[in-house]
Formats: C-alpha cells, sequence, structure tokens
C-alpha cells in the first residue's frame, strides 16, 4: 500500500513535539511491514525549512520512507492517509479522491484530548475561551486508532469528537533513531557509574497529567523523613510555574526549598539533561502510562523511577500514587543501580517490543490495514506485556 501520514514540522526542532516522533516511528514500522510511506507536512517554504531538513536527514537511511509536503502529494495515489501531525482538510480529501476514490483515512490519536479539553472548558486553559484563528472544515475518518495509553480515557471521547464509531486501540511504537542522532551530533553518552544523588523531574507542567507537583511530595518524604541525601533536583519545565503564588506556597516550608536543592529550568532536550547534570530521573503521571521519555530514559541506562502501569518493567516502579512505594524505589536505585550491570541491555530489549523488532506489531498493523482497506473493523484488546492486539 501507499500510506500517507501527516506531520507537523512548525516548531523549531523535529523532536520538540512527541506527535512528531510518533509520525516518523509509525512511518518506519509501516515501511518495515512492506508498505510505502510518504510522510506529509506543511509548505516547505515556511519558517520550517530546519526541520524538514532534519527530516530527510532522519529518513533518508529508511527503506520506503520519503516525505513532501502538501501540495506535492495532491499528486500522490494514496491507499491510506494516517492524520497524525495535521488534520486533513475536506478540501484536499478531494485532490486526494481524484486519483483514488476509495481511499481511506485513520484518525491516529495520541493526545490526552478528554483532559485538555476540560481544562480548557473549565479553566480557559490554553485558551480555551478563544476561537482559532482560522477553523478548517476537517474531514470525518474511517477509522480511529488510539495508541494504549489513551484508551481508558479517550477512546470513547475521540468517538464523540470526530463523529466516527470504529474507534481501537493500537500498539505503541518508538524507535532509537532519534537518541542515535542528537547522541551522535553532541557527543552525548550514556550512562557511566557515579554517585547517585542528583534528580531530574522532566514533566512538562503543562496539564494535570504530568507535572512536578506530586514528585515533590516523592522527594520531600525521601529526605525529610528517610534522611536521603541528595544534592540537586532539576525540575525541568517548571519555570513557567517558579512565579505561580500557590506553587511557591506548596514548595517554601519544604526542606526542599530550606537546603536549596530545587531549581525550576526551562524545557531542554532528554538526552542533554541527562548526560550533563543528572544521576536518575524521577517521573509521576495520571492517565498517561506510557511516555516516550521513559524509553529514552531506560534506553541509555538511566535510572528512571515512574508510576506507569502499562509499562511495569521498565526502570524502577511504583503505584500511582503511592509515595512511600516510590521513595522506596529510590532507595533501591541508590543503593544498587551502580551493581546492576545487565539493566541497560535489559531495557533495551523490553523496549524492543515496541521497535520494528516486535514481528508480531509488525503484523498487528498489516491487519489493521488490511481491515481497513476491504472495510471491516474490530475492536481489539492490548496486551501491555508484549505490545500487541488480539
Amino acid at each position: 500500500m501507499i500510506i500517507g501520514i501527516t506531520i507537523n514540522l512548525t516548531s523549531s526542532s523535529i523532536w520538540s513535539n512527541g506527535i512528531n516522533q510518533n509520525a516518523i516511528y509509525l512511518a518506519n514500522v509501516l515501511a518495515t511491514a512492506g508498505h510505502s510511506v510518504i510522510l506529509i507536512f506543511s509548505d516547505s517554504n515556511s519558517k520550517n525549512k530546519k526541520s524538514v531538513n532534519t527530516l530527510k536527514k532522519i529518513i533518508k537511511s529508511s527503506d520506503n520512507v520519503t516525505s513532501m509536503d502538501i501540495v506535492e502529494s495532491f499528486n500522490v495515489r494514496f491507499d491510506v492517509l494516517i492524520q497524525l501531525g495535521i488534520s486533513i482538510e475536506k478540501t484536499w480529501m478531494k485532490a486526494y479522491k481524484r486519483h483514488n476514490s476509495n481511499i481511506k483515512t485513520i484518525n491516529y490519536e495520541c493526545g490526552n484530548h478528554f483532559l485538555i479539553d476540560s481544562e480548557k472548558i473549565l479553566y480557559n486553559h490554553l485558551g480555551g475561551d478563544k476561537p482559532p484563528k482560522r477553523e478548517a472544515v476537517i474531514i470525518k475518518p474511517d477509522q480511529i486508532w488510539v495508541i494504549p495509553q489513551m484508551e481508558n480515557t479517550n477512546l470513547h471521547y475521540y468517538q464523540h469528537r470526530r463523529d466516527c464509531n470504529k474507534a481501537t486501540v493500537i500498539p505503541f511504537v518508538w524507535d532509537s533513531m532519534a537518541l542515535e542522532e542528537n547522541a551522535k551530533s553532541n557527543n552525548f553518552k550514556t550512562y557511566t557509574k557515579r554517585d547517585i544523588n542528583n534528580v531530574a523531574v522532566m514533566e512538562p507542567n503543562i496539564s494535570i497529567m504530568k507535572n512536578c507537583i506530586y514528585p515533590i511530595v516523592i522527594l520531600e518524604k525521601f529526605v525529610k523523613y528517610e534522611k536521603g541525601e541528595l544534592k540537586k533536583i532539576m525540575l525541568i519545565g517548571a519555570d513557567r510555574i517558579k512565579n505561580n503564588y500557590t506553587f511557591k506556597k506548596l514548595i517554601k516550608d519544604t526542606t526542599l526549598f530550606k537546603k536549596g536543592l530545587l531549581s525550576a529550568e526551562a524545557r531542554f532536550q532528554t538526552h542533554m539533561v541527562l548526560d550533563k547534570h543528572v544521576d536518575m530521573v524521577l517521573s509521576w503521571q495520571i492517565e498517561n502510562p506510557l511516555n516516550y521519555l521513559y524509553f529514552d530514559v531506560c534506553w541509555l541506562g538511566w535510572p528512571l523511577v515512574h508510576n506507569a502501569s502499562l509499562c511495569k518493567d521498565l526502570g524502577y516502579y511504583y503505584e500511582g500514587f503511592d509515595a512511600d512505594g516510590a521513595v522506596d524505589a529510590i532507595k533501591n536505585v541508590i543503593a544498587n543501580h551502580n551493581n546492576d550491570e545487565d539493566y541497560m541491555n535489559r531495557m533495551r530489549k523490553i523496549i524492543s517490543r515496541y521497535t520494528i523488532e516486535n514481528k508480531k506489531m509488525l503484523d498487528n498493523y498489516n491487519r489493521l490495514l488490511d481491515d481497513l482497506v476491504n472495510d471491516r473493523f474490530k475492536r481489539w484488546s492490548y496486551d501491555w506485556k508484549t505490545n500487541t492486539i488480539s
């Protein structure tokens, strides 16, 4: 099949958006599964030339993956279009259907729109009370594919938003290509043994889903009540909230603050933070229990303490809001991580289930595509231990 996947290259870095990564990794999976894949981006004459050039460099070594802008793509006879980075407008669809009236479309959903929209509606978050500058008429997809961490909260919400009842969970995809390209460009290394006393919390702090608030509770418990020794706690992405009154009130009486351990930082690229600054990553989320951050950290050999239930075998897991369990995991990291000689290899073997190495996952995607083009649909069940559907 010839498959188009939309990607949004308007930001300065192609890797600054997890959805872009998902588009590239998915393209690689589908190409490995035997299809020709074209990544479709916005007009190459716009401000995104750096990202376009990076994209072309990344996919140069990928067989059967190419890229082109939207206008060019109107000349291609696609079998399937996957809306991922950019939504497909109805006017565009007329151009695509000139070549194939039976073209099928998929909404590949990655974002937690239920929580994001709730925050926009209830708190005017992210300008939720203001209309967009331009509101295009978007197509109704033939099917909706949902990444596993969004199934619980969003599958039915996606159905409602897209007016499409055919929604199913699909396997999650990842690739080491971003890490490898960035490490080569910047001479970044994998983890080496060291004293473990510098911690990063790398949540974006733009939603209830992923933020530094509960990690502060965990780290305060570790330092104040367990007498744990830390030198530095970097709250990556917390510079946007550091002057918030309630946030300042939360931290001002903590032992962490009084000892000068906390710093509120801008958002930085993961491998740079690991390579230059920290020995361990502490993560927390709610209803987002798979994340590229976890794979990046563990692939490179750093200890990750997290509560992501769809990858319990990665790093050092604690349950939900169990701060005591998180503290125990931190103590385990400090006491034992440097002695775990096989940690990085073991993590990479686990993470391979999300990559092109997982042949059953490739078969899953071929079955999904075959059902799509033949007007069949099934809602599948997800197995997190194998990253496959059945």
